[in-house]
């Protein structure tokens, strides 16, 4: 695994290669610890506009990752409204609940009731870090652009790309609310690494738009925006298990 830098940023990423033998794909959490145990790591998922964890690829690859999936559509539906009604981060959950924050980045088209826009990102801190491992600190779960519902393939790409952003800022938000000290924020640390798939890649991809040029568009977008703002972050992962980033190797 050779660790390169952005162009723009500057920041560190890597191309992660095959996961377990069990998953078809790169890791999309780490099972053990690493060489950098104080790093805290945002998984992204690549969501459904139906809010749940589970259905079918990474989605479904999440589910056997994390505790309760079952408890995120109500949990994303209810910090969603609170998001839209004006308030901050979701908080106050059961002591049995899955996570103990939701923070959420409304996509550009988010109805104001019904539906959710594509690019609406939830940024989940999970109660206990999956598998153990404190570096598993948080899922990104965003609700990607769906090419069978933009026409135009340019504005599809574009649409990749304001998504991606969205999970920069969403990052960068967290960061900035935790290092000011914020009450939501009590207790929290801050994010250092994102792992993110390949969303709209795979079933949600326009028909005539190449893999390669999904991968682009994320990897472009990323790095605009972390030259635009860091937002705290160290390492960016890009899983590559199967070669869905070759594009930028």
């Amino acid at each position: 695994m050779q660790s390169k830098t952005f162009p723009k940023s500057g920041l560190t990423y890597t191309l992660l290669g095959a996961g377990p033998p069990s998953l078809r794909f790169s890791s999309i959490l780490r099972h053990a610890a690493t060489d950098r145990p104080a790093s805290r790591m945002a998984s992204v998922n690549a969501g459904d506009p139906g809010l749940y964890v589970g259905g079918g690829t990474i989605n479904l690859a999440f589910s056997g990752e994390i505790d309760d999936p079952d408890a995120y559509t109500l949990i994303h539906k209810q910090a969603l409204m609170s998001a839209r009604l004006g308030h901050g981060p979701k908080t106050g959950f059961p002591a049995t609940a899955p996570v103990r924050l939701v923070q959420v980045t409304r996509g550009a088209t988010d109805p104001a009731r019904g539906g959710v826009g594509a690019g609406t990102v939830f940024l989940d801190v999970f109660a206990s870090p999956p598998h153990g491992v404190a570096e598993n600190a948080a899922m990104v779960y965003l609700v990607p652009p769906n090419g069978a519902t933009i026409p135009d393939p340019k504005d599809f790409l574009a649409a990749v790309a304001t998504a991606t952003a969205n999970v920069a800022a969403s990052v960068a938000a967290y960061n900035a609310a935790v290092a000011r000290g914020d009450s939501a924020y009590a207790g929290m640390e801050p994010l250092t690494d994102l792992r993110t798939c390949l969303f709209s890649g795979g079933q949600f991809r326009h028909p005539s738009v190449d893999v390669d040029d999904v991968a682009r568009t994320i990897f472009d977008a990323l790095d605009t925006a972390l030259a635009a703002d860091a937002g705290g972050l160290d390492l960016v992962e890009f899983e590559s298990g199967t070669g869905e980033f070759a594009a930028i190797a």
